[in-house]
């Protein structure tokens, strides 16, 4: 330990010497002049103790330097030439930070601590507020720890930190606040500078900015389109070279983006050639759609350009929703045993020239509403504009079916009017999915329980009856009717004569006796209990376009005879005709959605489950419906869930006959009357969810999950032993694309609560869907 001790004074008194003897030296013998020169100093610490060198520069120079406990070993100081107080606090800073201490100013003195603190001790902070339109604080150099705000004017701050983050030491600091688009960085002096330099480059002016471009002969929307498709850079293409043109049809401009400003001089230069008068006069315009219905359109157009309100009118396929009714307005089939008559459908649509008379167009059509619909359609459809009571110049509108495509015969004046009214209905319209879940919960019981006696009072040639006579509307559980067939009823072998009446449902027990010579039935106790239950769950579900009907039939088109007649011929041969009537037997859901911009959904909606009663098939006026309907417009938020409809009931029926009087007899009143007790409760509820789906990446997800649930339960079937051998299906193959969950109906959250779509800003991970 000595003679470290040692070497360190000899250093340190050495260093001392010369600061001493060149401030003399300096100062020559008038004594010491201040204002003339500033103190110059020469370095020369070689592995020396840490601590003492940064005194003995503190006290050279004349300022406080505090060190942290931390700061500990050896350090190398050395100068070439002499330096002054600033140059050494310099040399120091930059000693320390090779060893990975900071020299941090901070009211007036200095502190050394290790690097990761110092951003945490003070230092200067300076502004630059160019980007507010003000100026900048001076930076100061070196290797001291500093802190500066930087102002972004165009750049945001965001996007610039992960460009800076690597040209900043690892233990220092770069913040932004988005609030003011601000940038807080706490680094060395010396990069500081640097890094103001980069940020002054980078914050410009974005060379992509919009640039409005009036047309004066080309029309906004078609030149757009074409600008577009030029503009695209191509497959393998530079993506940074895309530029977008934007129509604006009421200035009949263009609003122009570029990546570059070379692109944008192209493309500036291009627009200038195209946008040049017609060189071949005409009149004769042609519009492809993309999403619109060319015919349905044109019939628009033709009312906006005669003025013809009968053009604006609903067809017969657009009348009221609840007008279409219930799916049992079937058809009716006529044969020869059982035949069948065809309906007639169609729509005719006329189409005239410049100066005639105006269009019409109907539809006649038989046979169920959910299916009434025109058999052909007529591929063109024109619209006069010269006629009776248009206002503008003569033109003509005419539609092609089988390109979709508009046929415009007009000046370029209604041409432009036109177009922009085109392009405004031609827009896509979003898709909306509906789930619905039908819950139908029956359970009735009914119990009877009754005893009935009969006999004969008396002998001899005058005799007397006796008896009760109960549930005379049952026929086997009535001991009169019952009765008759007892000697039936004694001979159940083979060979026997079927009994014309049996017994009731249920445990019947009776007395048979011999009266006068033939077997009679005495007594008869019938105990029955009949419990019943339905409880039916269906999911139908549908998509489709906005404003358009959809409906999903899942039933049995069941025939039922409504009439028949014979007619006979000439040779004397008796033709049988018998009328049919075919019905739709089941569910039936038909919806009519209309979406508006904030998300909230009207629903049209007609739901009908039906059945037939099978008690009732072979009654000779025919068998009995049960059905049960809900018809309603509502108003739903996208993805809400509503009940649409519910039914509860719950009935009770309590019946009894008796005698009087014997009836009422404790313990033995039961031998003398017949009761019979029913409850019928049935529960009825339909819940309905709509999605509007408005991306492809949701359409995508939709269909993902259904299809995946469906090769689910395909590929999973269990395989069940058999005598003979299973055959094996073909594995359906994945579904590509999103594969994002969709909804489940059946495993949907009980909260009636909306759950946003996949793809969305607020997309919730729902569980795997079912059916």
């Amino acid at each position: 330990m000595r003679a470290p001790n040692r070497k360190f004074v000899q250093c340190l008194l050495v260093g001392w010497f010369c600061l001493v003897m060149a401030d003399r030296v300096l100062a020559g013998p008038g004594g010491p002049q201040p204002l003339a020169q500033p103190t110059l100093m020469t370095l020369n610490f070689v592995n020396a103790d840490m601590e003492g060198v940064i005194k003995a520069v503190g006290e050279a120079a004349a300022v406080t330097i505090l060190v942290d406990p931390r700061v500990k070993g050896t350090l190398t100081l050395a100068s070439d030439r002499p330096v002054t107080a600033a140059e050494a606090l310099n040399e120091l800073a930059a000693s320390l930070r090779m060893q990975g201490f900071s020299l941090v100013e901070s009211q007036g003195s200095y502190r050394v601590v290790p690097e990761a603190d110092a951003k945490v001790q003070g230092g200067k902070v300076s502004v630059d507020a160019r980007g507010l339109g003000g100026g900048a604080e001076p930076t100061p150099s070196g290797d001291q720890v500093v802190t500066r705000v930087f102002h972004l004017k165009y750049e945001s701050a965001n996007n610039l930190v992960p460009v800076l983050r690597p040209l900043i030491a690892p233990n220092n600091t770069i913040t932004a606040y988005p609030g003011n688009n601000t940038l807080v960085i706490t680094d060395y002096a010396e990069n500081m500078q640097r890094i103001g330099r980069l940020i002054d480059s980078i914050d410009m002016p974005a060379v992509g900015e919009a640039e409005v471009i009036p047309l004066h002969h080309a029309l906004a929307i078609d030149l757009a389109a074409l600008v577009n498709r030029l503009a695209e850079p191509g497959a393998g293409g530079d993506s940074n070279l895309k530029a977008v043109a934007v129509p604006e049809p009421r200035t009949n401009s263009l609003i122009l983006r570029a990546s570059t400003e070379t692109r944008a001089e192209q493309l500036r230069v291009l627009i200038g050639k195209l946008d040049t008068p017609t060189v071949q006069p005409g009149n004769i315009w042609v519009i492809s759609l993309r999403n619109a219905e060319a015919v349905k359109l044109a019939k628009t157009l033709r009312g906006i350009v005669t003025a013809d309100t009968g053009a604006l009118t609903s067809s017969a396929s657009d009348t009221a929703f609840s007008s279409q009714g219930s799916p049992f307005g079937g058809n009716s089939t006529t044969g020869g045993s059982t035949g069948t008559s065809g309906t007639s459908q169609g729509s005719a649509t006329s189409s005239t020239a410049m100066g005639g008379a105006a269009s019409s167009s109907g539809t006649s059509a038989t046979g169920p509403a959910f299916s009434a619909a025109g058999s052909g359609q007529s591929n063109a459809t024109s619209a006069s504009a010269g006629g009776s009571g248009g206002s503008l110049p003569a033109g003509m509108i005419q539609a092609d079916a089988a390109t979709n495509s508009l046929i415009i015969t007009a000046n370029e004046r209604v041409y432009r009017n036109l177009r922009e009214v085109i392009d405004r209905l031609d827009a896509r319209r979003p898709q909306i999915y509906v789930e619905s879940m039908i819950v139908e919960v029956s359970d009735n019981k009914t119990e009877e329980f009754g005893t009935q006696l009969q006999g004969l009072l008396g002998g001899g040639s005058t005799q007397g009856f006796a008896g009760t006579n109960f549930n005379t509307a049952n026929a086997g559980g009535n001991i009169v009717t019952l009765g008759s067939q007892t000697n039936s009823l004694l001979n159940l072998g083979a060979g026997s004569t079927a009994p014309l009446v049996t017994p009731a449902a249920g445990t019947n027990l009776a007395i048979l006796h011999s009266f006068n010579g033939v077997m009679g039935m005495a007594a008869l106790v019938r105990a029955v209990s009949l419990i019943s239950g339905v409880n039916v769950l269906s999911t139908p579900n549908l998509l489709t376009l906005d404003n358009e009907t959809a409906q999903i039939i899942i039933a049995q088109n069941i025939p039922f005879v409504t009439g028949s007649y014979a007619q006979t011929g000439i040779t004397g041969t008796v033709n049988p005709f018998t009328t049919v009537d075919r019905k739709d037997v089941g569910l039936t859901l038909r919806i009519r959605p209309q979406i508006s911009e904030g998300g909230l959904v009207k629903l049209q909606i007609y739901e009908e489950s039906s059945t037939v009663d099978a008690s009732t098939l072979n009654n000779v006026n025919g068998p009995t419906y049960n059905k049960r309907s809900v018809d309603s417009s509502v108003l739903v938020q996208d993805g809400q869930l509503i009940v649409l409809g519910g039914l509860l009931s719950d009935s009770y029926s309590d019946s009894m006959e008796k005698t009087p009087w014997l009836a009422d007899i404790p313990y033995l009143g039961w031998m003398f009357r017949y009761e019979g007790k029913a409850r019928i409760k049935d529960n009825l509820m339909l819940f309905l969810r709509p999605y509007v789906i408005r991306t492809a990446e949701q359409s995508d997800a939709l269909t993902n999950d259904r299809y995946e649930w469906t090769q689910g339960i395909r590929n999973n079937e269990p395989v069940n032993i058999r005598v003979l051998s299973n055959e094996t299906l073909t594995p359906l193959t994945s579904a590509r694309g999103s594969g994002a969950p969709f909804v489940d109906p059946l495993h949907a959250s009980t909260i009636p609560t909306a759950i946003p779509l996949p793809g969305s800003a607020s997309d919730a991970r729902l569980p795997a869907s079912g059916p």
